[in-house]
């Protein structure tokens, strides 16, 4: 199964030389809830990997302040609430900075999905580069 999500998590915006990640300015839509995955379940779980991105943001933005940051992840939860498969989804994203979203996607959990199926995901997530 596929859920679009449309998210809009942070922004990373650079006041210094280490820039800082910005809460989200809109909230996350979802068009339409899975019922083996509830929306606050999806939410709960995003959230909890989202200073783990900002981390990787940050670190490319220092190695490159013009790094290509926006990416649309892809992620297969697994029935047991873990993830089993990443794609990045971004073509020019440094490697460095791939290897580290991927590493954080990996590291999200979910509660056992409730009718024992995976379910894929996948939604825009936008940085914002050096101002």
């Amino acid at each position: 199964m596929v859920m679009p999500l449309l998210l809009a998590l942070w922004a990373c915006r650079h006041a210094s030389p280490v820039p800082a990640p910005v809460p989200p300015t809109e909230p996350v839509a979802v068009p339409s809830e899975d019922p083996a995955l509830p929306v606050e379940d999806l939410r709960a779980g995003i959230l909890r990997v989202r200073p783990l991105l900002a981390r990787c943001a940050e670190q490319a933005l220092l190695e490159d302040p013009d790094a290509a940051l926006a990416f649309s992840p892809g992620v297969t939860i697994g029935p047991d609430g873990s993830v089993s498969d990443v794609e990045i989804g971004c073509d020019t994203c440094p490697p460095a900075y791939a290897a580290c979203l991927e590493e954080a996607l990996r590291g999200m959990r979910f509660p056992p999905l409730r009718d024992g199926a995976s379910v894929e995901l996948r939604w825009p997530l936008n940085v914002d580069g050096i101002e």
